[in-house]
């Protein structure tokens, strides 16, 4: 359920951080182009650290799997 959970965030922070930089990208005022730059920089980091969070969960998923497939063998 974690697992799930990290990956549903990460989709989520990876969505946001899209349609951000769609809408930075389409902005034709440079002041206001700075403003969002920002935002889209903040929201790469949010999905960076959603990224780092979610394979962390795979990691672990994984090696229970693993540990569970040795025990099972032995």
């Amino acid at each position: 359920a974690m697992a799930f959970s990290g990956h549903s965030k990460y989709e989520k922070d990876f969505d946001t951080y899209r349609a951000l930089l769609d809408d930075y990208n389409r902005e034709t005022d440079i002041q206001v182009a700075l403003q969002k730059k920002a935002a889209v920089q903040e929201s790469f980091d949010v999905l960076k650290s959603s990224e780092q969070e979610r394979n962390l969960y795979i990691g672990a998923l994984g090696g229970l799997w693993l540990f569970n497939i040795i025990d099972i063998a032995f």
